[in-house]
């Protein structure tokens, strides 16, 4: 079993440093900025650092924005629990999600919504 560790990232310094080495895979809800990790050996416990984000133009009410970080959070945590993609994740070193299409109204968005395009997401940047 593989054990995945979420950690997020904080602060200008680590964000700027993250930036200036990710590369960029968009889809039409969302878009994922990642770092690849170098060939190192995968032992036992590994950490996956990762962030989310919701633009204020795209999804005006703070509300909505905080509903979608959290499904996306928690969306993570699915797929890092699950063995299978947890070995997709293990080859990264960091991530940012940054959701693009928001609803009006929170409740109509859910997890239901949210994780398949993610699971694309992270497809897209594997398969370069």
């Amino acid at each position: 079993m593989i054990k995945l560790e979420l950690i997020s990232i904080k602060g200008k310094k680590k964000f700027d440093e993250f930036f200036k080495s990710a590369r960029k895979f968009y889809l039409k809800d969302a878009a994922i900025f990642v770092v690849y990790k170098k060939d190192e050996v995968v032992t036992g416990k590994s950490v996956l650092e990762y962030a989310v984000s919701v633009r204020k133009k795209d999804a005006r009410k703070a509300v909505v924005r905080n509903r979608i970080k959290r499904l996306l959070r928690e969306c993570l945590r699915q797929l890092a629990a699950k063995d299978e993609t947890a070995g997709k994740l293990l080859k990264f070193d960091k991530i940012l999600i940054v959701w693009a299409d928001a609803p009006r109204h929170p409740k109509l968005i859910g997890l239901k919504q949210v994780c398949p395009v993610v699971e694309r997401l992270i497809d897209k940047a594997l398969n370069i």
